[in-house]
């Protein structure tokens, strides 16, 4: 009896310690699996943070270009302001001179108004063109 009751025992022992193993094994593989999900995971992370600050870069650096045209801009408005201020001012002098050459002032008056129409006329021309190139330059800015 007792040689049956120590090879049941035996068996007994010998099926957990199976038992054990087959469950051991199923532990390992387990741990391996999660391991490797846990490495797959960290890897997205680590791609995410990345794009991230890659994205942020760009946002920061389309802000400061968008900061950079505003400006750009302001500073056209404002000279395309002073050119306008300027011709309507030559203009203006050029209706004051034609004015005083037909109320009948004296030849020399007449030629140096003149030439000073002329100057003005050069400078009037030279405005229309600087208008026309603040102009051509807001549109490519913006």
């Amino acid at each position: 009896m007792e040689l049956q009751i120590s090879n049941l025992t035996r068996e007994q022992f010998q099926s957990t310690i199976d038992k054990i193993n087959r469950d051991a094994s199923s532990i390992v593989s387990l741990t391996l699996q999660w391991k490797q999900v846990e490495n797959h995971y960290t890897s997205i992370g680590n791609s995410i943070d990345k794009r991230s600050k890659q994205l942020h870069s760009i946002e920061q650096t389309i802000k400061q270009r968008l900061g950079e045209l505003k400006l750009r801009e302001e500073k056209l408005s404002i000279e395309q302001f002073a050119t306008k201020q300027r011709l309507e001012d030559l203009e203006r002098r050029e209706k004051e001179f034609e004015l005083m050459r037909r109320s009948g002032t004296s030849q020399k008056e007449i030629d140096r108004m003149q030439r000073f129409m002329e100057e003005l006329e050069a400078a009037k021309l030279g405005f229309e063109e600087g208008l026309r190139k603040l102009d051509l330059q807001k549109r490519k800015c913006c």
